[in-house]
């Protein structure tokens, strides 16, 4: 997985793009399996829910995640099924801390 921002300045808003390819099918008919994001920390956006955009490139699926601001924790499930080595995007906005700080590890 890969992961990115759009802007490193501290009080904006910020872009977060996380690329990732799965090793085995996520059926979200059957399972409804859990995807969870650690590491995200020192924000200013408040814990609740955030939109987060789930794309294979084709399609975009938008969908409410629980966005844990203490943890920096974002989870949410599966909207769609995937296939095994196809690519996925997820995107979503946290506002960035009001001072300067080093990237953390994800």
């Amino acid at each position: 997985a890969t992961i990115e921002h759009s802007t490193p300045w501290p009080s904006l808003n910020n872009t977060i793009s996380v690329m990732f390819a799965t090793n085995v099918p996520l059926l979200g008919d059957l399972f409804n399996p859990m995807i969870t994001l650690t590491g995200l920390v020192d924000t200013q956006t408040p814990s609740g829910e955030i939109w987060v955009t789930m794309s294979d490139g084709t399609t975009d699926s938008v969908l409410n995640a629980s966005w844990d601001s203490a943890n920096g924790v974002v989870q949410f499930r599966s909207p769609v099924d995937t296939t095994p080595g196809d690519n996925y995007t997820l995107t979503f906005d946290l506002v960035n801390k009001r001072c300067q700080q080093d990237s953390p590890s994800v």
